[in-house]
């Protein structure tokens, strides 16, 4: 796609793996509003060549100006990221890449698109607000050093396995935080095809049951990317899963444990800040419906 913002032609086009230094560049010049991210794990969504994954970027000639990052689970899309060079934002890049972004899961077969902002970007919150996001809730992000999480054993005979993801098979149908209902498909898709083996999977099991699952990265922080549950009563397995990441943080020698939950989940962060957890950080879910014109 081409188009003419400042009298200069951008190409929109798929990203493809030689993309990746451009890509990785423009990503680490926003750490704080992006996040951390493994550069292989991008190198991995690029080789996915799955229809799941709406991987675009934004280019003048040779040089990137920005990229967009969407995920597809039947209607439904989640824009992981939107990000822009630092010389070029206020510019119209991002309304572009939205915009295309829309456009083709739209004709994909999505219906409603899904997003988080960080509390703290204001920038970024009214730029999807000006397109017609609205916000649809909060996600509330919990951390503990490990070393203080107070954990019970559960009145329940469960056993717990420690696995690479890409061996997960169970799948649990209530998620702890709504867009991990997105990320989880994405992210089991690149496993089965073993193109990214970084990520750790605790799974609790009552007999032959999978009741509870938690999908995390570990280092200095382990990092909960998502917790699912047979049911959101199941409050012994997420004590079974606590239990399970303290021990885990502290043999590893992890500094914090990082867990969002949406903040609509009352039972699970009343669990949480028993334990020793505190809201250190939030997000807003926003939502957009898509019309055909």
């Amino acid at each position: 796609m081409l188009s003419k913002p400042g009298g200069f032609k951008i190409t929109i086009r798929k990203a493809l793996k030689h993309d990746l230094g451009e890509i990785l560049r423009i990503h680490e010049e926003s750490p704080r509003e992006l996040g951390k991210e493994d550069p292989k794990w991008f190198k991995a969504l690029l080789e996915s060549n799955s229809k799941r994954i709406l991987f675009l970027i934004a280019l003048i000639g040779d040089k990137a100006l920005g990229y967009s990052l969407a995920y597809r689970s039947r209607s439904r899309g989640y824009i992981e990221n939107i990000a822009i060079d630092e010389s070029h934002r206020g510019q119209g890049i991002g309304s572009m890449l939205l915009e295309e972004t829309e456009k083709i899961l739209l004709n994909r077969g999505v219906r409603e698109i899904y997003l988080c902002v960080k509390d703290w970007n204001k920038s970024a919150l009214n730029f999807y607000l000006k397109h017609n996001y609205k916000i649809k809730g909060t996600i509330l992000w919990f951390t503990a050093p490990p070393e203080r999480v107070k954990t019970n054993d559960p009145e329940i005979d469960y056993t717990v396995i420690d696995v690479n993801a890409g061996l997960l098979k169970p799948r649990l149908k209530y998620y702890a935080s709504y867009w991990s209902s997105f990320v989880d498909e994405v992210d089991r898709y690149i496993y089965k095809k073993k193109l990214y083996r970084a990520e750790r999977a605790i799974l609790v099991r009552r007999g032959r049951r999978a009741i509870a699952c938690a999908i995390y990265s570990d280092g200095d922080e382990l990092i909960v990317d998502s917790i699912s549950l047979s049911s959101y009563n199941a409050i012994e397995a997420l004590e079974a899963l606590l239990n399970s990441l303290k021990n885990i943080a502290i043999a590893r020698d992890s500094k914090i444990i990082e867990i969002p939950v949406d903040s609509s989940k009352q039972k699970l962060i009343e669990l949480l800040v028993e334990s020793g957890f505190k809201m250190n950080e939030s997000e807003f879910l926003l939502h957009k419906e898509l019309i055909e014109d």
